[in-house]
């Protein structure tokens, strides 16, 4: 088919799902100021799938709406459900219920994002839903990332890839309603039908994507954000613009949902992003060489200078590893 010039309409749907977490919440809370950086994402709607027991929970229903109300999408709604199978089934069951609930049918592309995964640069995504990027532009069918434990996906038709599911787009008219009907693992093995998701084939919600979407691969029709090389964190994404948070490996993630955003009401925010982590990293080994430097007795302008060497060390440390890692491609 032919490219699709990327100032023209797309019928785009952000697919979000969350089990109603305050982590969630933060990062959406962030996301009018972060869209702003986003022209085509701002102007898709937004359909956001929330399930967990929060949702019976009036108070809790409450705040959730009033955070969705605030984007700046013109269509932005939000569906609760108290029903919740668990970290890799609740994924899973998230794609089942749009799809088999015809939630998808009105749009030309679908993208499904979790709450916590941030937007530095969408060009890679938009210029791959429009047909215009990658080795061997045209027109697309899916776009992905690959997780690290597998190989890098250098094109289409990378069949060794294996799909993360914190950010995916589909064009939905080629993907079956019934794509994750299996979406339960604890069926018994028996089951005729989702005996072999049972089996551990499918126990990750990656697993299971990278089954529905194989048709894809198959036909070529697949682009790869991580293209030439893997993610730098599992099956996290961290590369083409995007970033999915893991503050337990990488502890100045949460600078990026901070309190009044301030990332994201930067002119750059990924300017912002490096200089707000070296200054976290400059206090907590300020903090950490004046704990473990002497005792009582050592000079306190001994103790100052440790402590200043130690955070200028941590700086650079923390910027040479965000520019390695993590800048947006």
């Amino acid at each position: 088919g032919k490219p699709r010039c990327l100032g023209s309409p797309m019928r785009l749907l952000l697919y979000l799902a969350t089990h109603l977490s305050d982590d969630h919440a933060a990062c959406l809370t962030c996301w009018p100021a972060m869209l702003a950086h986003a022209p085509l994402l701002r102007t898709a709607d937004v359909l956001v799938y929330a399930g967990g027991p929060a949702a019976a929970v009036p108070a809790a229903r409450l705040s959730w709406q009033s955070i969705v109300n605030a984007l700046p999408n013109r269509n932005a709604t939000i569906f609760f459900s108290v029903f919740n199978p668990g970290y890799q089934d609740g994924a899973k069951y998230a794609m089942h219920v749009a799809l088999t609930s015809g939630w998808f049918d009105a749009y030309e592309w679908v993208v499904r994002i979790n709450p916590d995964v941030m937007v530095f640069d969408e060009s890679r995504l938009t210029l791959a839903m429009a047909g215009l990027f990658g080795p061997s532009p045209g027109r697309y069918e899916g776009v992905f990332a690959s997780c690290r434990r597998n190989k890098p996906c250098f094109g289409r038709g990378c069949e060794h890839g294996l799909i993360q599911t914190d950010v995916l787009a589909v064009r939905p008219d080629v993907v079956p309603r019934d794509a994750f009907a299996c979406w339960n693992s604890s069926v018994p093995r028996s089951d005729p039908e989702c005996g072999f998701a049972r089996s551990g084939a499918e126990s990750h919600a990656e697993e299971q994507a990278t089954r529905a979407f194989r048709p894809i691969v198959q036909r070529r029709a697949d682009a790869w954000l991580n293209l030439n090389h893997t993610s730098g964190s599992l099956c996290r994404i961290n590369t083409g613009g995007l970033r999915h948070l893991d503050t337990h490996k990488r502890p100045s993630d949460r600078l990026l949902c901070a309190k009044a955003c301030p990332v994201w009401k930067a002119a750059d925010p990924w300017q912002r992003f490096v200089e707000l982590s070296q200054h976290l990293a400059r206090k907590r080994a300020a903090k950490k060489a004046a704990e473990s430097s002497g005792g009582p007795g050592t000079d306190g302008a001994v103790r100052r200078a440790r402590s200043a060497g130690a955070a200028h060390r941590a700086a650079k440390k923390a910027a040479r590893k965000l520019a390695r890692n993590a800048a947006p491609e």
